[in-house]
């Protein structure tokens, strides 16, 4: 019976689809399976006795020894390097992605470490590139996005170039007649400045949405970016007769998100709300935005408008990719929020306000005890 068991062991060891390694107490493996040998490039008889350490890329193998004898202290189950990606050392020298399971067990000969490995690499390739593919996407967006917001933006950036013009000519002509007053001629230069830096935010922001810059996550101040997306919007609400009211709760704390990203989401709610309203004709069109903390533990924004609200039918496909109710949309706006805000492992979501007309949240982690200010 002990032969047999030791003989079914063996085959069911040989025949597991992932890499088998266990190792003994001293850190040097003692059995090995074909899939061991060829993810790691060696052969059996190479691998056995070696230091477990030698498949460990070098410069992961002090920690490694450190992490190996913790677990030998601990024994217990468990995925190693959870959350974080882990790496092998082929026999070339070459790297490969890994994801590792480890059991303890008991034998008559002592304790060993059965590891199970299995190869990502190609999971992880595939994964960076519907990575890539999403930001492709959401720039892509951005740019529609801009596209609509055009007519605004010309005008946005009009008013202050014609201010500047107006008041360049005052003050040429007042300089050239030699009968200028110091003080009136200080003040017309200082709205000339001040006009220029109102352009110069205009084409910061439209220079910010339509970068095509790698993903930055760092601390934000979700009333801050709702700010500026705001700023951005005022020419566009007004051409639509449009208010947009905001009720910002103070000291809220940090998020982790892409700025650029983050104000994309917030745009695509706005312009949706815009639209929603179209027909609005018998009352004041208004979007309201609302921030407030859940549970001291994340952050919700709210746009709300006051259209007709979303059918019951719809609220369900609203996020699917090219459902869209405008007839020269490519319904990709709530798609493509959507996909960020779970990238930012948040949560957005639609309904129908009581008072009427529709409301959009978006929910995101805080990041713990940082100070609001």
């Amino acid at each position: 019976m002990g032969a047999m068991a030791d003989d079914t062991f063996r085959q069911v060891f040989e025949a597991a689809p992932n890499a088998m390694i266990v190792v003994a107490a001293g850190g040097r493996i003692a059995l090995v399976n074909a899939q061991a040998e060829k993810i790691f490039g060696y052969q059996r008889d190479e691998l056995i006795g070696m230091p477990i350490e030698t498949l460990i890329p070098e410069r992961f193998r002090a920690q490694h020894a450190a992490y190996r004898d913790r677990f030998a202290g601990d024994p217990q189950l468990r995925a190693m390097g959870a959350g974080r990606e882990l790496f092998g050392r082929r026999k070339d020298a070459s790297e490969v992605a890994l994801e590792i399971g480890l059991n303890a067990i008991s034998t008559v000969d002592g304790p060993f470490v059965v590891a199970s490995v299995i190869d990502v690499t190609e999971r992880r390739r595939a994964k960076a590139e519907a990575q890539d593919l999403r930001h492709e996407l959401a720039h892509l967006s951005r740019v529609v996005t801009v596209g609509e917001l055009m007519a605004a933006i010309v005008h946005e950036l009009a008013q202050p170039l014609a201010a500047i013009r107006t008041n360049a000519r005052v003050a040429v002509r007042a300089i050239a007649g030699g009968d200028h007053n110091a003080d009136e001629l200080h003040a017309v230069l200082e709205d000339i400045v001040a006009d220029s830096r109102r352009a110069d935010q205009v084409i910061h922001h439209l220079r910010s949405l339509l970068t095509k810059g790698e993903v930055e996550r760092q601390p934000l101040l979700l009333n801050s970016v709702i700010d500026n997306v705001v700023s951005v919007m005022l020419s566009e609400a007004r051409r639509r007769r449009v208010s947009i009211d905001l009720d910002l709760a103070p000291r809220l704390p940090a998020v982790s998100g892409d700025r650029v990203q983050l104000q994309q989401v917030l745009l695509n709610l706005i312009l949706n709300a815009f639209e929603a309203m179209v027909e609005v004709t018998e009352r004041r069109r208004v979007v309201t935005l609302r921030t407030r903390t859940v549970d001291d533990t994340r952050v919700q924004v709210d746009v709300a408008d006051n259209g007709p609200g979303i059918a019951d039918d719809r609220l369900g496909s609203i996020f699917k990719p090219f459902v869209t109710t405008k007839p020269s949309g490519m319904g990709m706006g709530l798609a493509v929020s959507h996909s960020i805000v779970q990238a930012h492992e948040g949560q957005l979501w639609a309904g129908n306000a009581a008072g009427g007309g529709a409301v959009f949240h978006v929910v995101l982690p805080a990041i713990r005890d940082t100070p609001a200010p």
